[in-house]
């Protein structure tokens, strides 16, 4: 199964907003929508200390701390209320628009890390079997289509 992610920006981060979908299956387990939001911690101690302030505020962890082989950044995800990841990373590439290769592709989503807690990250939550099945019912708009 492929996931097709488009990276949008707003400045020269990599990214600032992600939306995700699966291609190519009629079973889509990452609805057509916003995937996650990111924002890019100051400094790696800020980094650390935020990971540590969710875990004990409560906040469910969606994956844990590791790096994304297309920016480099170091990251964790935090899940949110509305069913999206929030992502807070550190350190990612600034993008040049005049030279930035456009299509690229990486077999994984991380270089190392960014683990499910409890789980093996190849695994499926639940959330993503129930969109799954909803996908099945309808049929949604996809920009690459």
């Amino acid at each position: 199964m492929v996931l097709d992610v488009t990276f949008l920006r707003m400045n020269q981060r990599h990214h600032s907003v992600a939306v995700a979908a699966t291609k190519g299956t009629r079973i889509d387990l990452y609805r057509t929508r916003i995937q996650h939001c990111n924002i890019e911690a100051a400094t790696l101690d800020d980094l650390a200390f935020a990971y540590e302030r969710c875990k004990q505020l409560g906040y469910k962890i969606a994956r844990g701390v590791g790096q994304h082989p297309n920016d480099k950044e170091l990251s964790f995800y935090v899940a949110t209320p509305s069913g999206f990841d929030f992502e807070v990373g550190w350190d990612a590439l600034t993008v040049d628009e005049a030279t930035w290769p456009e299509g690229v592709t990486y077999p994984n989503m991380s270089t190392w890390g960014h683990d499910i807690p409890g789980r093996f990250s190849s695994e499926l939550g639940l959330g993503q079997v129930i969109n799954g099945v909803r996908s099945l019912r309808k049929s949604e708009y996809l920009p690459w289509n």
